[in-house]
């Protein structure tokens, strides 16, 4: 039961600051190449994804857009 409920409400690393990402919130981008999902406040500061070093992101609003297509 608590596999199931995982895997309904995941939570995700930001691998900048290492802390909790929940899907529901707003404020986190993911990079374009490997996905990794950052706070945007991590993001900016780093200026780059902080997993694979690429400098093109995904904002929340654009990734939610493109699920709904």
């Amino acid at each position: 039961v608590v596999a199931a409920e995982a895997a309904v409400s995941p939570s995700l690393e930001c691998p900048f600051c290492e802390q909790d990402i929940s899907p529901d919130e707003d404020d986190w981008v993911a990079c374009a190449a490997c996905f990794a999902r950052h706070h945007d406040q991590c993001w900016h500061e780093e200026g780059a994804c902080s997993r694979c070093g690429h400098t093109e992101s995904i904002t929340a609003g654009m990734a939610r857009q493109q699920a709904a297509i």
